[in-house]
This record gives structure tokens, sequence and C-alpha cells, in this order.
């Protein structure tokens, strides 16, 4: 493809994604862009396509920032409702951070992890059985992704509390194993 035909895509590109961004559908867009740029549909599918892609790669860069400023923006409404009295508020604000920060996972989360199907089995166990199962499942999703493996002992290392420092006064000699009886001195 020669320079010209990049700026057309290019542009074509663009002008896909101020229509995905503008909330129109993807049948919606292609007819559009189709008469536009007096373009086959399968073309448009692809700028198309190329257009969601550069919005999810953006998701995947803002993604951090996002979450940070929804903390920030869960943490202000939680201490405004506690000043309030407001508690009812105060806990679905805590929830939601907490959510945010995957403490909790809902039932859509395992749904979408584990899939509807393994969902439905385990809704199905004991409450036993269920840990067992996700353990298992856990481990196997560890064992086969090392980069997931390290993220989630750096997280558990930081949840670690810090050292106690103690100090020790006295020793205590080993134990011999002779029991005095009861009463006798």
């Amino acid at each position: 493809m020669g320079r010209a035909g990049r700026i057309v895509t290019g542009m074509c590109v663009a002008r896909a994604r101020q229509e995905l961004e503008s909330g129109a559908t993807h049948r919606q867009i292609q007819d559009r862009l189709s008469v536009e740029f007096g373009m086959r549909p399968r073309a448009v599918r692809n700028w198309i396509k190329r257009a969601y892609e550069q919005l999810s790669e953006e998701e995947r860069e803002q993604r951090p920032r996002r979450k940070i400023e929804a903390r920030l923006t869960l943490r202000r409404i939680r201490e405004k409702a506690e000043t309030a009295g407001d508690w009812k508020a105060a806990v679905a604000a805590a929830d939601r951070e907490a959510r945010l920060d995957g403490l909790f996972a809902d039932a859509v989360t395992i749904n979408h992890e584990l899939g509807a199907e393994t969902a439905a089995k385990m809704r199905a166990l004991s409450p036993v059985k269920q840990r067992e199962h996700m353990a298992a499942l856990i481990a196997a999703k560890l064992a086969a992704d090392p980069a997931l493996l390290a993220d989630v002992r750096q997280r558990a290392t930081a949840l670690l509390p810090a050292p106690i420092e103690v100090e020790v006064e006295a020793e205590v000699g080993p134990v011999t194993g002779e029991v005095e009886p009861c009463g006798e001195h």
C-alpha cells in the first residue's frame, strides 16, 4: 500500500472511531462509511476492526489511571457518608472499593472466569467442595501462567504485616519430659 492508501486508510479508521464513540451500531457504521467513501462493506469492516483495536489499546493504557480515580472517588464518597452518618452509603462505597481492588468476586465475574457450565457445577457442590474445587482451578491457572503467579506472590507479600521485633528476656532450657504428679511437692 502506498502513502496515499495509508492516508486514506488512516482517515477511514479515524472516521470509524468517531462513529463507534458516538454509539452507532456496527451495521450503521458499515453502511454510512461504505457510502461516504465509496468502498465495499468488507473494506469498511476492516477499518472498523482497526478502530476497535485502537480503542481497546487505549483502554488498556488508561485502565490504571481510571482505577486510581475511581478508588479516590469512592473514598471521598465513603468519607462524606460517614461524616453525615449515612452508614448505608458508606458501606456501599466501601463494598464498591473492595470490589475494585478485587477482594470480592461477584457471580458475573465467576461466570466469566470459569464459564457458565463450571459455575453451575460449583453451585451444586457443598461449600467445602467449592473451596477445594476453586483451589484446584486457581492452582492450575497459576501453574500455567508464570507472570500471573509472580503478580499473586507480590500482592500476597504486600498484604503480609511487617515483621514484629521481639526481645528475649530469658532463655528457656530444654524440656526433660519428666512429669510431676499433681498435689505432691
